[in-house]
């Protein structure tokens, strides 16, 4: 486990902005690896609108950096703080690595499986997820979906019905409508 000091913006909007580092500090502990944020620890108990207690902080800060593994910068904006610490982090030839937030998007996809039936002259063409009581079936990788999807489509209980694996949508879920081919959002 490497020890990473997570580099995030906090002036401007500090209150968003911490939020947005716990969120960081958590996905890196969730990659395995153990996060230190001095952006979260320092203002416990200096003030960052004090321009020599906010220098103390950042001093303290690049002393810190100096027992990591790695930086690790977030987000799509370097505030001027996180310049002089990638600045640092270069100069004590520790390793930087910059996390866009696609990227932590990415780790949010869930899969699930989506069962189409062919048109018969008796029921006609249908899709939909696979639910269990009426709650679609969430994957959290694609391979676990697709193990679901082979045992379905291998049981061959409903030969005109054939199991795929899809990316699910995360804020709405799109429903086909019983007796219609247009979407509903929920």
């Amino acid at each position: 486990m490497k020890l990473i000091y997570v580099a995030s913006p906090l002036a401007g909007n500090i209150e968003a902005n911490t939020n947005r580092a716990r969120e960081y500090c958590k996905w890196t502990s969730m990659q395995g690896e153990a996060p230190v944020a001095v952006h979260l620890m320092y203002p416990q108990f200096l003030d960052e609108h004090d321009p020599s207690q906010r220098e103390l902080g950042c001093e303290m800060g690049l002393r810190v950096l100096q027992s990591c593994d790695e930086l690790w910068a977030f987000g799509e904006v370097i505030s001027p703080g996180m310049s002089a610490e990638i600045a640092e982090a270069k100069k004590l030839g520790i390793p930087v690595r910059y996390v866009m937030n696609q990227e932590l998007d990415a780790d949010n996809v869930k899969y699930g499986v989506w069962a189409v039936r062919t048109a018969t002259p008796l029921f006609g063409r249908a899709e939909g997820w696979c639910k269990d009581n009426g709650i679609p079936l969430s994957f959290d990788t694609e391979g676990l979906a697709q193990e679901y999807a082979d045992v379905i489509n291998g049981s061959r209980a409903t030969p005109n019905v054939h199991y795929y694996v899809r990316e699910m949508e995360t804020e709405t879920e799109m429903i086909q409508s019983a007796d219609s081919s247009m979407k509903i959002s929920i």
